[in-house]
């Protein structure tokens, strides 16, 4: 079987970079077999585009971002298997909000460049959580389905 290209689907330079470098390699591992199966792959693709679209250093930009991880977390709470699953989407969703409010105090004036920093890596390394267990749960319900690629 050809292996796909997992280049040029999403924006190159740092923004792509720095999301992968918050990866895991299980959840890369996962890119690339979602990329084998065009309905879970488009998804993922959607999701990943959303989330390095507002990839700045601007509190409105981690606002954004914080929006399409809520969006994220619906889905995994929607299709959560068991209470552990349903639980964990719970708790991202209790942190996004705490970040949210963070994000929100940081458009008041005197907000420092490290303040702003210390909210976006935590951002980051939240993303990268919420995003590897998206595309395992997509995944997952695809082979449900039988809509599975592999």
């Amino acid at each position: 079987m050809a292996t796909k290209k997992l280049t040029n689907l999403v924006p190159k330079g740092n923004t792509l970079v720095n999301l992968a470098m918050t990866m895991s390699p299980f959840a890369i591992a996962l890119i690339k077999k979602a990329a084998d199966n065009p309905e879970v792959w488009k998804k993922v693709q959607e999701q990943i585009l959303r989330l390095v679209q507002h990839e700045g250093d601007t509190p409105e930009d981690m606002r954004q971002t914080i929006d399409a991880l809520r969006e994220q977390i619906g889905y995994l709470t929607e299709s959560a298997d068991d209470d552990a699953e349903a639980k964990q989407a719970e708790t991202w969703g209790k942190q996004l909000e705490q970040l949210d409010r963070a994000a929100a105090l940081l458009t008041a004036p005197g907000a420092t460049r490290k303040q702003k920093k210390t909210l976006k890596k935590k951002i980051g390394i939240l993303r990268a959580e919420i995003l590897q267990a998206f595309i395992a749960e997509v995944d997952e319900d695809a082979q449900k389905d039988g809509t599975s690629g592999a």
